[in-house]
């Protein structure tokens, strides 16, 4: 037998500027009644979009970066090359990407590049850049490319807490949406 979920109308009084109480509308609500299916919907909410993938050769920034991401109610993963990120350009768990551009190690700067390439034409990705200090070609490049946001001279204890949590909501909010519209 399969179960069919139930519905409940749920009418509150809505407040209308410039109207007396008796001119004020009721508004109706369609509510799900069926509690499993609301929560694994909402599941499915968090997981889509929950993961910050950090891509950075400086393992020092790597760290803290993850802390960040971690305090800021994101899923992390860590990566120190373009290599270990490249198997990630295509999930559908990333909502938002950071990628250091400023530091120097094994990665090199075109591989890193790259992946700010692929991950910024994505709708459903935020893409960070971290770059260099007045490095205006850099920003130039990043802003064409329609990243989310380019941040200039981040060090490890950079507060990257504001911007983690801004992108926490803007990433359930594409993913919810994204979801309601497929439904739809």
């Amino acid at each position: 037998m399969i179960a069919t979920p139930t519905f409940e109308i749920e009418q509150t009084q809505v407040a209308v500027a410039g109207l007396s109480a008796d001119d004020r509308g009721i508004e109706s609500r369609v509510t799900v009644a069926d509690r499993p299916r609301k929560a694994k919907r909402a599941a499915r909410k968090v997981a889509a979009g929950g993961t910050c993938l950090v891509i950075s050769p400086d393992s020092l920034k790597r760290m803290m970066f993850g802390q960040s991401v971690q305090r800021c109610g994101w899923q992390q993963n860590l990566c120190a090359d373009a290599a270990s990120a490249l198997e990630h350009v295509d999930s559908k768990s990333i909502g938002m990407v950071l990628i250091d551009m400023a530091s120097t190690g094994d990665t090199s700067l075109e591989a890193r590049r790259w992946l700010v390439e692929q991950f910024a034409c994505r709708k459903d990705v935020l893409t960070v850049v971290c770059g260099r200090t007045n490095d205006a070609d850099e920003e130039i490049w990043a802003r064409q490319l329609g990243v989310w946001m380019y941040l200039p001279g981040v060090a490890p204890e950079s507060d990257l807490d504001p911007m983690l949590v801004a992108g926490r909501e803007v990433s359930v909010r594409m993913h919810s949406s994204k979801s309601l519209r497929v439904a739809a």
